[in-house]
């Protein structure tokens, strides 16, 4: 009898901590989805038959909210997608000052109230999720090769490279503000600068700029980067931003 029990006690052991560890952190569920669903619908049609800038602040709070449920239905799918989302979230931030009432000199306008931000996060929402559910079916094809030493010698051999060309672009930048000024310090519109004093390699440093924040965090978190690479890496970033605000 005693032989019996010991294997039962074992499993329920067993399932017991399973269980404790998908508690943890659950996936949600098909209501949690739904109740979303429904709040950025009605959220969407009172901002659109009475517009008014707390439907913007409402909007924002649910973009949050979305991020929480993507995080736990696909927390790797969330994490490489979290350039965009910072992205979106920033464009968030600017449709709500705009519909209370901000100027956008580019534009010649000044802001008012819409329906703009509660169907931007309703048409978003519905990108993150279809991609989060698209990168967990594949993900185990996606993460095969991730701890290969073949990928790692990639890396390896990447590094360099990767901080040379960031270094050149950062150098490009400053140089031609330097030469030409900068819109931000010059109280230039920034599209006007672009158009009748930018070049083409500095508009595509500029467009492109999420594209060196994913190559400069991969050397940075890269178990192949050593510490002089990474402090390079994170130094180049911290001046490329600070060289984006100026332009």
């Amino acid at each position: 009898m005693v032989l019996e029990i010991g294997p039962v006690t074992q499993n329920h052991r067993a399932r017991t901590s399973s269980n404790s560890q998908s508690h943890g952190n659950p996936r949600p569920e098909a209501r949690e989805f739904l109740l979303f669903a429904v709040a950025v619908a009605l959220n969407w049609f009172a901002a659109h038959m009475a517009p008014h800038p707390i439907f913007s602040v409402v909007a924002m709070g649910l973009f949050g909210w979305m991020f929480y449920l993507l995080m736990r239905f696909s927390p790797r799918g969330a994490i490489i997608l979290l350039p965009f989302l910072i992205v979106r979230a920033s464009m968030i931030i600017s449709l709500v000052f705009i519909d209370t009432g901000a100027k956008m000199p580019e534009m010649g306008l000044v802001g008012e109230p819409s329906d703009s931000t509660a169907s931007f996060v309703a048409y978003i929402s519905v990108f993150f999720f279809v991609a989060g559910a698209v990168f967990n079916v594949f993900e185990r094809a996606f993460t095969r090769h991730v701890r290969s030493d073949y990928l790692r010698q990639i890396v390896r051999l990447t590094i360099w490279p990767i901080i040379g060309i960031s270094l050149l672009a950062a150098l490009a930048l400053i140089l031609h503000g330097l030469q030409n000024g900068f819109p931000l310090l010059s109280g230039v519109d920034r599209f006007f600068y672009r158009r009748y004093f930018g070049s083409p390699l500095l508009v595509n440093i500029l467009n492109y700029k999420f594209v060196f924040a994913m190559l400069l965090g991969t050397v940075v978190f890269s178990k192949s980067t050593s510490k002089l690479q990474k402090n390079i890496a994170i130094g180049t970033f911290l001046g490329m931003t600070v060289s984006y605000f100026l332009f």
